[in-house]
């Protein structure tokens, strides 16, 4: 199986256009997006084998508590396209993961570094205020693209391959107007979406509820929080206006394939089911 070794250059060749600062530890760094922002592009193996290539960027420092930090991430989490919010030391990070990396696409790679340094950027204000106690103002920003003509066309083409994909490897997974692919994995529900992203791409979003009908407390936001943190993929949102707790990943569907969806999906179903029980998170134990 291809490896680290040949992810790295993917990743430079896809990136070569872009100011390259010098960085030997990382696969990459640069400015990126009409701010320049610096991004940085990291090749890990995990224990299981499993590669990742994880694209992040620093945002402005914390100053807030570990419970304020936390349910600022969860409500911003919900609003996102592509990553999460983490916290490293006393910064913001806004990172994505690409999961499977030996299988990564140079398109993947710079819409993704991409998506990172402008939602860096164009959510930093509603952050802060998140941070602060403060709701924000107005609507979530949206990527500044031109939907292209055949832009629909590409989320059909890509909804009918995610579907064939779930269904050879899983066998499960049914269709619903509004709540896209569904399948039963034990006491577990996982949901996958498919949208536009950007002019012509797509993203494509494994999900799976953990809790409903419940309020965003500071035990149970801490506890979330904390449960996807350290983990190098995947995010927990909680969507005030539904009262709801999800975990998800998405993941870009310009050249998606099986090995990616599959371990995008399990992942998403070890989370689920490790660390404490999720009723545990509802009761405070």
């Amino acid at each position: 199986m291809p490896g680290r070794g040949s992810t790295v250059p993917t990743i430079r060749r896809a990136l070569r256009t872009h100011v390259r600062l010098n960085a030997p530890d990382a696969a990459w760094r640069g400015l990126v997006g009409a701010e320049s922002r610096e991004v940085r592009v990291d090749v890990e193996r995990l224990p299981d084998g499993l590669l990742v290539v994880t694209i992040g960027t620093e945002g402005a420092p914390i100053t807030a508590s570990e419970t304020a930090t936390a349910r600022a991430f969860l409500l911003s989490n919900a609003e996102l396209d592509l990553g999460r919010l983490r916290r490293a030391g006393d910064r913001v990070v806004l990172e994505h993961a690409i999961l499977g990396g030996h299988t990564l696409e140079e398109h993947e790679v710079r819409v993704a570094v991409w998506a990172v340094a402008w939602a860096a950027g164009a959510f930093a204000s509603r952050i802060d205020a998140r941070l602060a106690g403060r709701d924000p103002a107005g609507a979530p920003p949206v990527p500044p693209a031109i939907e292209r003509r055949d832009a629909a066309e590409a989320v059909d083409r890509a909804s009918r391959w995610v579907e064939e994909l779930l269904r050879r490897h899983y066998g499960t997974f049914e269709h619903h107007p509004d709540w896209g692919y569904h399948g039963p994995f034990g006491s577990a529900r996982v949901f996958v979406s498919v949208r536009g992203y950007l002019e012509d791409s797509t993203a494509i979003t494994v999900a799976s509820p953990v809790l409903a009908d419940v309020d965003l407390t500071d035990e149970l936001a801490l506890d979330a929080y904390r449960l996807y943190a350290d983990r190098p993929a995947g995010r927990i949102a909680y969507l005030a206006e539904r009262r709801e707790l999800w975990l998800e990943h998405a993941v870009l569907g310009d050249g998606l394939d099986s090995e990616e969806l599959t371990v995008v999906v399990d992942a998403v179903l070890r989370v689920r089911h490790g660390g404490r029980r999720y009723r545990d998170l509802l009761d405070g134990g």
